[in-house]
């Protein structure tokens, strides 16, 4: 009898964990599959293995950022771009790091001219995924070198400044952020001065855009180069992918699932200068997180539909074969701009990254545009700064207004208490309380009406003053104010000499009555406006 093989069955518990084990192994090929090719992907020329470990860590905290960028700051500053090859002698270059009201950590840097005063401030907004330390230490360079004050920051979560890496959770707060630090450089004596303009690239045309929506009449002028107005149709997912990404990102708001083309390949014409970009090391280049995808795509939306209301001086520069960001949105910018001053120059067959991927003579060409610009504006700016000097004397002027408004109608809500009417009778209030009462809200009128009219003497005197500086010397006193005014204006002094002599006899024939110009003591120790205040606030 010939025996027949049987089939050996394990228990099901063991077939499971063999299971479980052969899911982990796959799992573990395919991630060390996924390094070896980000690894070959990402390897730099001229760069060794320990600084190789460096640039494939993750970059998602600041401190790994900062690390990276210490070790190719060397690097990047000897690869062979215009760029990096513009001279810093005869500047003044400072970097720090910041905590702002939101308790973030913000990495800032700023190039000064070193044997003059700048011209203007310029103040710099990165693109998306990028940082003021790589190609812009050369444009801040250039723009410095030709007399200007040049202050750049990184936003959170970009670049050196501490938050989640190429993480938006809200483009609104990002523009506080960048307003907050900058108006802080914008007050400070040495520049408070100066004229200031905002330069803006690609995503850090929008945030400047939202900046002069947020504040009119801030800044003297805006050079946006290549402003994300809107992202190119290209860029942007299709409908149905876009609305199932919105869903998603209110549960995953985190994650990075957003497809995109490469960036480098659509921003840059010159191959060779497209390579160079791997050596940013700390700049995102991941697929873009969801919420942050969907900040974005909301501020482009904002923006197009409030392009009428851009009012500022605009110099806007686009290629017109940019599939980053769509060049005739920009050319929608300058027709609708209600702005009497503004600039667009479109350059021929360039990309997206004017001043960093294109031929170094259209590079040269871009700069010479953008400073031709800014040395116009900041000369003609004059009458612009007078402008700005004249408002906040209107704004004064309305704050004056609204506190005399404000006073009147508490004088007329007080004239208008029951308490001064001949006939009010209260119960706990005695005929001499009332009459007290009265008597002190009569005095303090008179005391107003004097003090109303010494002001207008006083502003009168001041006026005349200005008109003949040869008798304007002060001295401090009352007396030579009113002979000033008498020399230049008698029949105001006639007029103040009778009203003076008017007061002086209803003083003499009225004890009640406040003759000296020092405030009257009652017998309680308070004078009167005091006293008229704590009793109007019983």
């Amino acid at each position: 009898m010939a025996l027949t093989p049987t089939k050996l069955r394990h228990p099901p518990e063991l077939n499971e964990l063999k299971e479980v084990i052969g899911i982990q192994r796959k799992r573990k090929k395919r991630k060390e599959d996924k390094l070896l090719f980000c690894s070959m992907k990402q390897q730099l020329p001229g760069v060794d293995a320990k600084l190789q470990k460096i640039a494939d860590s993750n970059m998602d905290e600041a401190p790994a950022r900062r690390r990276a960028r210490e070790a190719f700051k060397d690097i990047q500053l000897n690869i062979d771009h215009i760029l990096f090859k513009t001279p810093c002698d005869g500047l003044k270059m400072k970097e720090s790091y910041e905590v702002n009201s939101r308790g973030i950590e913000i990495f800032c840097k700023s190039w000064l001219p070193e044997a003059s005063k700048p011209k203007a401030t310029v103040f710099f907004c990165h693109g998306y995924g990028d940082t003021c330390t790589f190609f812009f230490e050369g444009i801040a360079r250039k723009i410095a070198l030709a007399g200007y004050g040049v202050f750049a920051m990184d936003y959170p979560g970009f670049g050196l400044s501490q938050g989640l890496h190429g993480y938006i959770p809200s483009f609104d707060g990002l523009v506080d952020n960048v307003i907050e630090h900058y108006s802080k450089i914008k007050e400070n004596p040495e520049f408070h001065s100066l004229r200031t303009f905002i330069f803006g690239q690609s995503m850090g045309g929008a945030v400047a855009l939202k900046m002069h929506l947020k504040q009119p009449k801030a800044w003297d002028g805006a050079v946006l180069v290549a402003p994300m107005c809107k992202i190119a149709d290209d860029m942007v997912p299709s409908k149905l992918v876009t609305q199932m990404l919105i869903a998603m990102a209110n549960v995953f708001p985190k994650r990075k699932l957003v497809p995109q083309k490469d960036l480098a390949e659509a921003a840059f014409r010159e191959l060779k200068k497209k390579e160079q970009t791997a050596y940013n090391v700390i700049a995102y280049k991941d697929k873009p997180r969801l919420w942050t995808a969907l900040e974005m795509l909301r501020t482009t939306q904002e923006i197009d539909d409030r392009l009428e209301e851009v009012s500022l001086p605009i110099l806007i520069l686009h290629g017109e074969n940019d599939t980053v960001t769509d060049p005739s949105v920009s050319k929608a910018l300058f027709e609708k701009a209600k702005s009497s001053d503004k600039t667009l120059k479109l350059y021929k067959d360039a990309y997206h990254s004017l001043l960093e991927g294109e031929p170094d003579e259209l590079i040269n060409q871009v700069f010479g545009d953008i400073i031709s610009w800014l040395d116009d504006h900041s000369s003609k700016l004059l009458t612009l700064h007078d402008r700005k000097i004249k408002l906040r004397r209107e704004e004064q002027t309305e704050a004056a207004m609204e506190k005399e408004e404000e006073e009147r109608r508490r004088e007329a809500a007080i004239a208008s208490s029951p308490c001064l009417r001949p006939n009010f009778s209260a119960k706990g209030v005695t005929q001499d309380q009332l009459s007290k009462f009265r008597e002190l809200h009569k005095k303090r009128l008179q005391l107003k009406s004097k003090s109303k009219f010494k002001t207008k003497l006083k502003d009168d005197a001041k006026t005349s003053q200005g008109n003949d500086h040869a008798r304007s010397q002060k001295s401090g006193t009352e007396d030579l104010q009113v002979d000033v005014k008498e020399s230049s204006c008698p029949l105001k002094c006639d007029a103040f000499a009778a009203r003076k002599n008017d007061k002086d006899s209803k003083d003499n024939s009225n004890t009640s009555l406040v003759s000296a110009p020092k405030k009257q003591k009652l017998h309680w120790g308070l004078d009167t406006k005091e006293r008229w205040e704590r009793k109007s606030n019983m």
